[in-house]
């Protein structure tokens, strides 16, 4: 297989993804390698990007269950997602509402109900959109209907964009 400045490509093309691969790959020069292993560098990137996804996505449900966001607030957890979850991810990741309440639902089911399909994703053998329709996600469709996608039973996380869509007539 084709070596290029330390990395065998054999290799790459099953390594697992996680911090060592980031490494890796950060380090490749795509215009120095040919279009085989160029391949075989996109194939790794995806499962690093899956692996990302998850990680993302975990660390979104532990803010929407931690009681308080502040500083010096001590590393407690709650059973459930928080009421301004979604308020304190929109803002940290700078979401509108809506988006901010569709990727939480997300995460909710990845951590939640479906943790399978997260670890997939942390093992790189789905993408994201796989996991998606796996979950049968509002994070690429609209959700009509009640229950953990519109706020069911979240603790909160979702009622806001529940309440903007049932004020402006949409259900």
């Amino acid at each position: 297989m084709f070596d290029c400045g330390g990395v065998e490509f054999s290799v790459l093309a099953s390594a697992a993804p996680g911090p060592e691969l980031a490494a890796v790959l950060a380090g490749i020069d795509m215009a120095a390698i040919n279009g085989h292993a160029r391949v075989v560098v996109m194939a790794a990137w995806e499962r690093q990007v899956s692996w990302s996804n998850a990680q993302l996505y975990g660390a979104m449900a532990y803010v929407a269950r931690s009681p308080a966001c502040e500083p010096d607030s001590p590393p407690e957890l709650l059973e459930t997602f928080g009421e301004f979850a979604s308020a304190e991810v929109g803002a940290a990741l700078r979401m509108s509402p809506g988006s901010a309440d569709r990727e939480l639902s997300f995460a909710y089911e990845l951590t939640e109900r479906l943790p399978g399909t997260r670890a997939a994703l942390a093992e790189g053998t789905i993408n994201l959109g796989k996991g998606a329709v796996r979950c049968g996600s509002g994070r690429h469709r609209q959700h009509h209907g009640t229950g953990p996608a519109d706020g069911g039973d979240r603790g909160g996380a979702g009622v806001r964009q529940d309440r903007r869509q049932t004020d402006q007539g949409r259900w």
